[in-house]
């Protein structure tokens, strides 16, 4: 450490010391007058000096290190009348004062903040008071109109799409970054990874009732993780409220729902919490357990294109090579619970939560697939599996206030696992059908099912596979923060902030596969299959010709109309025949006809730890009440060591795979400075500016030491990868005002280097990926790099959030909600490409390879995003419209610009409903979401027919809740 920075830290302390004996802390609440509800994020501060605080989630409030003597005291709260008090200060003890706030209203009229207006306010002032820039969904929304679930919540602020499985939110994508480039935190805990490869996790397992607040932070401190290049998502799970009457409050919500695409009501929810405050208020328990179903059936589309006689800079025809069509049945059920436990000691707080959510899917996949390429075949393939995914975390945090210090202490522990016990697949293929060649494979996708001539008594039985799968993630960290109030004048203030991390992370991957392919061989399995189903001898010839997809076909089942009428699905397959199908190959199978695949159960599994240390310091100084200084540097390693296969394959790969084991370990660190500057020229004006930087760590599918080698091509993992570092930069101007809400402008920029991506090409040296098993020069190969070329994302998200309480009654109840964001990318890709040519002198053969890079936007990136919510409260009744719009983003590169993918307009509308009945405490509520039956399209730029397509309709939601 310089001396410079030893001789900062000194006078700091110093100062602390000298104004330590000698001080008070003003303490109290800042509460709406009429109801007596708190108000988190009230600014409460001393006119004339720069000492303040705001209010947390209880409205509860702290000013410390106040000299002796006569001030006046002044809270604010947008939507509320401001309010002075004189207080005297002795320096003998705490000072408590408690305020009261009248919301804003026509002169001589009284106004009720309703329940939309009340959760607008929460979230303006609590993003206003922040130290960071972060956009917030406040606990009044969540509880009173709440969302599907926790991804749908996040997906409606500024700057934040959301991915979907099902027409369920799972994902979030923060400006234009992948969900893998953001941390979900709850109560400040990281979630564990809940995908096999990648670092992200899946919201949908997060229940919104449960949840006291929502914060996804823009802008880090040196305080907080910073392995995010997009966004930090916080949920924030409640905690048992302030006593009275000492009678526990119970919350009871029961809900049904109608899925419209898979015509089914047989979904449901039910929710119960319990929460009380004991030992006078000091001890605070809540318990809340969720338990849903939910059908999430939807209809899908892929297709696959490619370019014949490519020229570079010519507007080259598309051709669709398949075209796959499925019909899956989903079936999710989920069973949640939270406990908060919190003791509140004299001069500090114990807390302890914990949070469990459980889910098991079901899943039936009935498929078609048209080939129209040199295969000119048209395949039946179905698949039943269920995937069961479980997280959990765990923390216990102590605070605690010392003469000179703040102390934060945080044990925490996070785990997922996700687990495929038995999946089951069998497919059907019949050659020749009509539909290859140009002629085709020029068509819409549309006109192809028609065309091909698909006869079920020509349609065979080809394979059968089971396969399982299990991922494990485990992470201990213990954290310390320590904090110490700063005062030199009336007019400089602030804090002096140091702390570090630790965290200890397991991980683990396992994958099994069994298999048999029956056009190859397997006559004798066949005849096991007809001995166990006698009804089928019936209906086959005897000999070796391979089974029929007539004698497994689906008489009752009905696809309904799919995807809304574009296409038509053929026979459906009998479901309950696969399993018992696999069951006679596994028992009498030959080793053709059935085996265990060893090169597909080894070559992906892996298992490891990584270390991850941090360090920080960090400096806020307030200069006067108007102006906030931060700044300050986080250090952060991380250590991974992980083991894999090596091995190569050969013709008995599929029975006996040739590997080795290998481990390798490696260690990076870097420091990062950040700053934030906060100033108010105006009552009405705010302005932010900051300066950042992040991390993204490699997937773990990227740095295991795996090496795979093919016959002519070779999977490398890149095990050296560096981290990709982000330089961020923000320039916020807030407008606030009781009349006009909250305007504001975010302009927003990354300067991201080392950004890991996805290369295939040739391996023109072998030196570069090291062995053994070498790769080969002239190999394909599939690995992953740093790219050496920066990458520019810039974007603006402008946010307005108001509520009419100045027009006349009724129409004061309208809540307005809007804000668009639009971003701008520019990544540069990998080409390597190969030319043959043939000399009739030695060496005859000639290969030149061409390295180049071709440019695109970020994969992930949308342009543009738009979230419009129109709400209404008028004495019990509660409505609120909501749209989103989100506007080609990118999803697929391609150095041919004509094979490219982004995808189409989305547009959605969702509607809520609630009524208060006459009976206090029970409310009754209805959801239409996804109103008009919006899909998810991937389109192909060069032909603009679609990649991908997702159709799952109408959900509605009838639901009722009892509070008392």
């Amino acid at each position: 450490m310089s001396r410079r920075a030893v001789w900062t830290i000194a006078t700091v302390f110093t100062a602390t010391i000298v104004f330590a004996d000698n001080t008070s802390t003003i303490q109290g609440t800042v509460k709406d007058a009429l109801t007596g509800d708190p108000l988190p994020g009230a600014n409460v501060v001393l006119a004339g000096t720069s000492l303040g605080a705001s209010s947390d989630i209880f409205g509860k409030y702290s000013i410390h290190n106040v000299l002796p003597g006569t001030y006046t005291i002044r809270a604010t709260y947008v939507g509320y009348t401001p309010v002075n008090a004189p207080l005297r200060v002795s320096g003998t003890g705490p000072v408590e004062h408690d305020f009261a706030l009248k919301a804003v209203a026509i002169e001589g009229e009284a106004v009720v903040v309703t329940a939309q207006a009340l959760g607008q306010n929460q979230a303006i002032n609590q993003q206003l008071s922040s130290d960071r820039i972060v956009n917030v969904v406040s606990s009044a929304r969540i509880q009173e109109l709440p969302d599907a679930n926790a991804a749908e919540s996040v997906g409606r602020l500024p700057g934040v799409s959301v991915t979907r499985d099902g027409g369920e939110g799972n994902q979030v994508v923060i400006r234009g970054l992948a969900p893998k480039y953001n941390v979900v935190m709850i109560d400040g805990v990281p979630m564990a990874p809940t995908d096999a490869g990648d670092r992200g996790q899946d919201l949908s397992m997060i229940s919104p009732n449960m949840l006291e607040g929502i914060e996804v932070t823009k802008a880090v401190t040196p305080d907080m993780d910073a392995e995010v290049l997009g966004g930090t998502v916080n949920f924030k799970l409640k905690e048992a409220g302030s006593g009275g009457s000492g009678v526990p409050a119970i919350s009871v919500l029961t809900q049904g729902a109608y899925n419209g695409l898979a015509r089914s009501a047989g979904n449901y929810k039910l929710v119960g919490s319990v929460e009380n405050r004991y030992l006078d208020d000091q001890l605070g328990l809540f318990v809340e357990a969720d338990v849903e179903r939910k059908n999430l059936t939807s209809n899908e589309l892929g297709g696959s294109y490619f370019l014949n006689q490519k020229v570079l800079g010519a507007q080259n025809p598309v051709y669709l090579s398949n075209l796959n069509l499925n019909y899956i049945f989903r079936d999710r059920q989920r069973y949640a619970g939270t406990v908060v436990a919190d003791y509140r000691l004299p001069e500090g707080k114990v807390l302890f939560s914990t949070l469990l959510s459980s889910g098991d899917t079901k899943i039936q996949n009935r498929g078609e697939s048209y080939d129209l390429g040199n295969g000119n075949n048209h395949q039946y393939s179905t698949s039943v599996s269920e995937n069961r995914l479980n997280v959990m975390t765990n923390m216990l945090d102590l605070q605690q206030t010392f003469p000179l210090f703040d102390l934060d202490a945080r044990l925490s522990h996070s785990y997922s696992e996700n687990h495929d016990p038995n999946d089951i697949s069998i497919n059907f293929v019949q050659n020749s059908v009509g539909i290859a060649g140009p002629a085709f494979q020029r068509l819409d996708p549309k006109l192809i099912p028609p065309l091909a001539a698909v006869d079920l008594s020509q349609t065979k039985l080809q394979s059968l596979a089971t396969s399982s799968s299990f991922t494990r993630d485990r992470a201990l960290t213990g954290a310390l923060d320590l904090r110490s109030p700063l005062r030199l004048t009336d007019d400089i203030s602030g804090e002096f902030k140091v702390g570090g991390k630790l965290r200890y992370r397991e991980r683990s991957y396992d994958y099994d596969q069994s298999d048999g392919a029956l056009l190859v061989s397997g006559g004798g399995l066949r005849q096991d299959i007809l001995d166990a189903f006698p009804w089928m001898k019936q209906l086959v010839p005897t000999g070796v010709a391979p089974l029929p997809m007539t004698l497994f076909e689906d008489g009752v089942f009905s696809y309904g109309t799919f995807l809304g009428g574009d296409y038509a699905m053929g026979a459906p397959v009998n479901i309950a025949l696969i399993q018992p199908v696999i069951n006679v190959a596994r028992q009498f199978g030959s080793l053709e006809a059935w085996s265990h695949n060893s090169v597909a159960s080894i070559t992906n599994d892996y298992s490891g730890y990584e270390h991850q240390q941090a360090l920080y310091a960090m400096l806020t100084v307030h200069l006067g009440a108007d102006i906030t200084l931060l700044g300050g540097a986080r250090y952060q390693s991380l250590t991974t060591s992980y083991l894999a296969p090596r091995g190569y394959e050969t013709n008995g790969s599929h029975y006996d795979y040739q590997y080795r084991d290998t481990t390798i370990g490696v260690s990076q660190g870097r420091w990062l400075p950040m700053a934030h500057v906060i100033y108010r020229p105006f009552p009405w004006l705010q302005l932010r500016f900051a300066y950042t930087n992040t991390l993204a760590y490699p997937d773990y599918s990227a740095i295991t030491p795996r090496i795979d080698l093919g016959f002519s091509s070779v999977q490398w993992n890149n095990w050296n990868l560096k981290e990709s570092h982000s330089e961020n930069f923000d320039l916020v101007a807030s407008v606030l005002d009781n009349g006009i809400g909250l305007f504001s402008v975010d302009a927003f920029s990354k300067r991201i280097d080392n950004l890991i991506l996805p290369f295939s090409g040739y391996v023109i040296d072998p030196a570069q990926y090291p062995g053994p098993p070498a790769a080969p020069e002239d190999y394909a190969i599939s690995t992953m790099f740093n790219d050496p070329y920066v990458v520019n994302l810039l974007g603006v998200e402008i946010d307005w959030q108001t509520h009419f309480w100045y027009l006349p009654d009724p129409l004061s109840g309208l809540v307005l909600g809007v804000n668009f964001t639009h971003i701008f990318s520019k990544a540069q890709y990998p080409l390597t490409s190969l030319t043959t040519t043939y000399s009739p002198d030695p060496p005859y053969v000639i290969k030149t390879f061409n390295e180049s890079f071709y440019e695109d936007r970020l994969i992930d990136q949308p342009d543009n995003i738009v979230n419009l919510s129109l709400g209404y409260d008028y004495r019990g009744f509660s409505a609120r419209g909501s749209l989103l719009y989100q506007a080609d983003i990118f999803k697929g590169n391609n150095f041919w610009p004509e094979l490219r993918v982004n995808t189409a307009r989305y547009l959605r509308w969702d509607v809520a409903l609630k009524q208060a009945l006459p009976w206090e405490g029970i409310q009754v509520f209805f959801d239409l979401n996804n109103l008009n039956n919006a899909r998810d399209v991937d389109v192909n730029q060069g032909s603009g027919y679609p990649t991908a397509e997702q159709y799952y309709g109408l959900t509605a939601d009838l639901g009722v809740r009892l509070r008392f």
